[in-house]
């Protein structure tokens, strides 16, 4: 019985050669690629991820370890991944190497300024979210600050022209965190999504600074364009742009395929459908605090009102 199950898969491979990867030599380490993001983290953010036994005595050579280490398998992934472009599409691959090693430092010198941009998106979604007690726990809880900061490295990925890795990166972000955002989406500073589950950036959005999604909300395109022969035009512009706003699209279901701001400052509104257009301002709070900052007081949550406002209260029987 082996043997026949044994030639049927074979007939099967044979019929169709897609979705197999024989007789081909490169394939990225989708194991190793994760683990790139794991140190990512522990880089970003020092004594959350990882060793957690650090002080100013012992930060500097504990950096210097992880960036060698990262160093290495960037390098390593980046080149795989070029061969393997370079492979399907009939290319040789001897320049890989060489391609590697500018696009892995290219990409390690950029940590800093990514990690600046992440600090601001911690603080916007502290300041976003009156339910976080504290950026501790915006940092260690929150899926939305995930899917955020694996945005934010496999876009610099995606902007450095390697192919495969940012999305294997940005996938296993979206199977943790329920938020979908493709690495070609531009993201300014400040970004926070809220809950996190079944929001959809699509790939040529543009969203600027100080904006704030709920769950739910797809920036995508209800449309694609096709050539004469009904197939995918793509490298298009297919989805919204949000602008410089500290605007909010809060609307649970409803696909976005345009968004603008409108005339009032610090609000933005769905565009296209009655069900999207509510308007929501948001509001700038103070610096956040952590946790174990001794200098300022635990942070009170408002008790709630033991009177109840004439809209609530009951009419009478009728």
């Amino acid at each position: 019985m082996l043997p026949a199950l044994v030639e049927g898969m074979l007939a099967s491979y044979r019929r169709d050669p897609r979705a197999q990867h024989v007789n081909r030599r490169f394939l990225p380490s989708r194991v190793e690629i994760l683990e790139i993001v794991k140190l990512l983290l522990e880089l970003f953010y020092p004594g959350y991820f990882g060793r957690q036994d650090l002080t100013d005595e012992n930060l500097a050579f504990h950096v210097g370890n992880l960036l060698s280490t990262l160093r290495e398998k960037v390098e390593r992934q980046v080149e795989t991944c070029l061969c393997f472009a370079a492979e399907c599409e009939g290319r040789a691959s001897g320049a890989c190497a060489d391609e590697a090693r500018r696009v892995t430092a290219g990409f390690l010198e950029r940590l800093p300024s990514v990690r600046d941009a992440l600090v601001l998106d911690v603080q916007a979604a502290y300041d976003g979210d009156p339910a976080a007690s504290s950026l501790d726990e915006v940092i260690l809880a929150y899926p939305g600050m995930l899917a955020v900061t694996v945005h934010r490295v496999a876009h610099e990925l995606n902007v450095l022209g390697v192919p495969l890795m940012p999305r294997i990166m940005s996938e296993w972000a979206h199977s943790r965190s329920g938020a979908d955002i493709h690495p070609g989406a531009r993201i300014g500073g400040s970004f926070f999504i809220d809950h996190s589950t079944g929001v959809v950036v699509g790939e040529t959005t543009t969203i600027g600074s100080n904006v704030k999604l709920y769950q739910g909300v797809t920036l995508g395109a209800l449309s694609i364009p096709r050539d004469e022969r009904g197939r995918v035009i793509r490298d298009t512009k297919r989805h919204p742009t949000v602008e410089d706003r500290r605007g909010r699209l809060r609307d649970l279901s409803c696909a976005v395929p345009g968004t603008e701001p409108t005339d009032r400052p610090g609000d933005a509104r769905c565009d296209v459908n009655p069900r999207c257009a509510r308007i929501a301002r948001a509001r700038a709070r103070g610096p956040a605090r952590l946790s174990g900052d001794p200098s300022r007081g635990p942070r009170r949550r408002p008790r709630p009102s033991t009177t109840r406002r004439a809209r609530d209260r009951p009419g009478p029987a009728s």
